[in-house]
């Protein structure tokens, strides 16, 4: 088997896309303790599980290697872009009717869904550049 050589742009996709699923992590440990998370995340606790599992299925794609990073930052980044849109569009504090959501949060999942389209959709040799 081939040994596959890290450039800079793999070694940028995993560690953002791992970022953003540590963040996520936080935001959803610390947010079953105490509500707001950070102060500004008022959530309840089915949206604080989901932070959580989406952060660690972050973690386990980024083990997996670029191309798994680069395929969950293609489906989250439309589920981040999808549910910001329905955030700030539907004023009803209860995001499909099962998730507490707040304005903070509207603006995370539209800058987790930008980040993660934009790690998606860019190609290797575009990302090496930035």
């Amino acid at each position: 088997m081939p040994i596959k050589r890290l450039n800079m742009s793999n070694i940028r996709i995993t560690r953002i896309v791992f970022v953003c699923g540590f963040v996520l992590m936080a935001i959803g440990f610390v947010g079953i303790f105490r509500n707001p998370a950070f102060g500004i995340f008022a959530v309840n606790k089915i949206h604080n599980f989901i932070h959580l599992a989406v952060g660690l299925l972050a973690i386990a794609f980024v083990v997996h290697g670029v191309s798994s990073a680069k395929k969950f930052s293609k489906i989250f980044g439309a589920v981040f872009g999808a549910l910001a849109i329905m955030g700030f569009l539907i004023p009803d504090p209860m995001l499909l009717g099962v998730i507490e959501s707040s304005l903070a949060n509207d603006f995370l999942h539209a800058f987790l869904g930008m980040v993660f389209l934009i790690i998606g959709f860019t190609p290797h040799h575009v990302m090496s550049k930035i």
